[in-house]
């Protein structure tokens, strides 16, 4: 059950089956030199994280420069390599025996020049004849020097959903728009995930969005801390 609970390539791939969801998840496949190679091509910067596990433990970013080198984040880490193999027998010898997957990577939208996502609990009473609900949302902004956003982890802290897209890069979009759109997809996601998993009753997801202003479904947690919504005011 604890492995079906974190495995986060299944639920990449029940939620890609939804038509609404499909373009709001970023393109997730299983780590192999090849996937690497050609998704580092395609969009210029990837991350490779842990199959299983949660808390942005090992999670790293990798993008090609523009003076056309490698530049590897980890933790507040920055390294800098001249050759794509080199920087793949990096990944594998951080990785310690884990599986990993390998993502494209969303340029998170920024507040107060920290780049932030979203957490929104979606919930319901029953198993067998509840309604999904959204429940609570907000932000967690990256600590200092910082890709991931978990708060722990990072030194990051948390703040309302509606305030931290307020007061961030994206301009095109309404705050309103915004989160309308996060809503809507997050209870398609818990719906989707439901038929598969149909014992949860209690999803929290994490929403990134894009300087754009276009939303993406990071990642599906079961059993997602709560402490977070302690530390709002």
């Amino acid at each position: 059950l604890e492995s079906m609970k974190k495995h986060k390539w299944k639920k990449y791939k029940i939620m890609r089956k939804s038509k609404t969801l499909r373009s709001h998840l970023p393109k997730t496949r299983r780590l192999t030199a090849s996937h690497f190679r050609g998704m580092l091509k395609k969009y210029g910067a990837i991350i490779v994280k842990p199959r299983y596990g949660s808390g942005g433990v090992g999670v790293m970013r990798i993008r090609k420069t523009s003076s056309g080198r490698y530049e590897v984040r980890y933790k507040t880490r920055k390294k800098r390599m001249n050759r794509i193999r080199d920087v793949y027998a990096y990944v594998l010898r951080k990785r310690k025996g884990r599986t990993m997957i390998v993502q494209r990577y969303i340029h998170l939208a920024k507040t107060g020049g920290r780049p932030f996502d979203l957490r929104v609990m979606v919930q319901r009473r029953s198993v067998k004849s509840g309604k999904w609900k959204i429940t609570g949302r907000l932000a967690k902004i990256a600590g200092k020097g910082y890709i991931i956003t978990n708060v722990r982890r990072s030194h990051g802290k948390v703040t309302g959903a509606s305030s931290a897209i307020r007061n961030s890069n994206i301009r095109n979009r309404s705050v309103r728009t915004i989160l309308r759109e996060v809503d809507h997809l997050c209870l398609v996601g818990a719906k989707k995930l439901s038929r598969r998993y149909r014992w949860i009753h209690t999803v929290g997801m994490d929403v990134g969005i894009d300087r754009k202003g276009k939303v993406w479904i990071i990642e599906a947690n079961f059993k997602p801390s709560l402490a977070l919504f302690r530390k709002l005011s």
